[in-house]
């Protein structure tokens, strides 16, 4: 029974206007500036990695976008499933890469992980900055996570138009879709843990401190 009222109490509908109100008091918390810049490093990492890979460990790729490819490794080579490439739509065909990839490197390596979990490719949404951001917010956990899904996918872009330049245009038509995509998955995941979060609380109480009982005074005799 306190099981079931648990699942119940846990559950609040979204104060959505007291949340934007407290939106400027969202956007300087730690929620949303911890995967910020996370983002920007992991953008910059990605960028580092992809210019300074030498002509010989570079990965071929399948004609996709050029997040696909610059995310390619030899753990992700050529073999990778359409389903897992960030421009799985009808356009993506388009967005031909020049073949840059992230060689096997230690950069290469950290590049490829940090690109996964902060910037979404090559499978969006960035769902490392989604779960960072829900969990740290005090509130509003799913304004928390579009937020941070929007932020992936712009970290993307930006990644993609400084590896490749010349695809600028194809490359905004594809990640549009990407982010609206993003950011609806990431309010969807930082309601669920949002959810779960009060869920724990409620089942597992904080239990109340013993309160420190003054001693009686000894008698003098």
């Amino acid at each position: 029974m306190a099981g079931l009222r648990a699942f119940r109490e846990a559950y609040q509908p979204a104060d959505i206007r007291g949340d934007l109100r407290a939106l400027p008091e969202l956007l300087k918390s730690r929620a949303v500036t911890i995967p910020l810049l996370l983002v920007v490093v992991s953008a910059v990492i990605l960028v580092l990695a992809v210019q300074t890979s030498p002509a010989g460990s570079v990965v071929p790729g399948p004609s996709a976008s050029p997040a696909a490819t610059v995310a390619a490794t030899p753990a992700a080579s050529a073999a990778t499933s359409p389903g897992a490439s960030v421009a799985a739509s009808p356009g993506a065909s388009s967005v031909a890469s020049d073949g840059a990839s992230v060689s096997g490197s230690p950069l290469g390596i950290v590049a490829s992980i940090l690109a996964l979990l902060f910037l979404g490719i090559p499978s969006p949404p960035a769902i490392g900055g989604i779960y960072l951001a829900a969990i740290l917010a005090k509130r509003s956990s799913y304004l928390a996570g579009g937020l941070a899904g929007l932020f992936g996918s712009l970290g993307a872009l930006g990644a993609v138009i400084a590896i490749s330049p010349d695809q600028a245009s194809a490359s905004i038509s594809v990640f549009g879709q990407i982010l609206i995509t993003s950011v609806i998955f990431g309010v969807l995941i930082g309601a669920g843990l949002g959810y779960y979060r009060r869920l724990l609380r409620l089942m597992n109480p904080t239990p109340n401190r013993p309160q420190n009982r003054q001693k009686p005074a000894t008698r003098r005799r």
